[in-house]
């Protein structure tokens, strides 16, 4: 069965299943199987943090995955459809981390590939992986650091390390029957 869950139960599940962990994300979607949540599919605005404006119609997905060391057939079919039948968006864009993914859901879904993002970084933190928005300098500047210093600068003072991706490859899913 799908159905649309709440926030606690979409955090709770993504952040154990989902290599990257939990996103906040207005539409969050699961697919049960005897009551059990087995897959989670969520979607939202498209964010600006990516140089994205937000457009009536357009989403971002933002996350999929399916319940650790569990395969489940046809699942992210299920919640892609579910989402496309209740919200008719126009269209839809999403990343595939290429450092653990081809892109095949995607490709399965009816997305088209639409190029690739250069490597990005991101720092550590007592072991712990941290979007580097945390660290953006103007944040940095407004917690009381010199604001003569370079990010990078304040961050390795700080004792943080860099830590550089594969990039992403960037999918569009334009729905033809809106």
């Amino acid at each position: 069965m799908v159905k649309e869950i709440d926030n606690k139960v979409c955090k709770e599940f993504v952040d154990q299943n989902h290599i990257q962990g939990h996103h906040n994300s207005k539409i969050k979607i699961g697919l049960f199987y005897d009551d059990k949540l087995v897959s989670v599919m969520t979607f939202g605005s498209l964010r600006k943090s990516l140089g994205m404006k937000s457009v009536d119609g357009s989403y971002e997905m933002v996350r999929f995955c399916n319940l650790k060391n569990t395969k489940v057939i046809g699942g992210g079919s299920k919640l892609f459809k579910y989402f496309l039948k209740t919200y008719q968006p126009s269209n839809i864009i999403s990343f595939s981390d290429s450092r653990y993914f081809t892109g095949e859901l995607y490709e399965k879904l009816g997305f088209t590939f639409n190029g690739e993002t250069k490597p990005n970084y991101h720092y550590i933190k007592g072991g712990k992986r941290i979007n580097r928005f945390n660290y953006r300098k103007d944040v940095l500047v407004s917690m009381g650091y010199d604001k003569n210093k370079s990010e990078r600068e304040i961050t390795e003072e700080m004792g943080l390390l860099r830590i550089y991706d594969c990039g992403c490859k960037k999918w569009c899913y334009n729905n033809v029957t809106t």
